[in-house]
Order: structure tokens, then sequence, then C-alpha cells
């Protein structure tokens, strides 16, 4: 293989990476369906509400010999 083909190869290569990425982000623009307005939203913008505890990640930490409910 000449130096002119890997150069034309890794040129070809990179085209092809910028062209899917120029893609994902045209399609990450207009290719999906628009919300409703912040103002409208169940959560203020910015806000994550708390992660729940559930009875299975409290006993996920606890060993078993200080269980202490028998």
């Amino acid at each position: 293989m000449t130096l002119r083909r890997l150069g034309y190869a890794l040129l070809c290569l990179w085209l092809l990476h910028w062209g899917a990425r120029e893609l994902a982000a045209y399609a990450g623009r207009h290719w999906r369906k628009h919300g409703p307005p912040p103002i409208e939203s169940e959560r203020a913008p910015g806000w994550m509400p708390p992660p729940t505890r559930s009875r299975a990640s409290e006993n996920r930490f606890r060993s078993p010999e200080t269980d202490v409910s028998q």
C-alpha cells in the first residue's frame, strides 16, 4: 500500500466520521418532537427530584450480623 493510498483512506475515514457527527447533530435538533415549554413542565428547569429510597436499597448495605428484627 502506497503512502498516497493510505492518505486517501485516512481522509475518507475522517470525512465519514465528520459526516456521521453532522447528521447526528442535525437529527438531534430537527427530528425530535418538541416537548412542553419549561414553564408548563411538571418540574422546574434545571431541578432534578431526589432519589427515592426503597427497602431493597436500605437492606443492601446492612450486614446479617446487625439485623435487629429478630
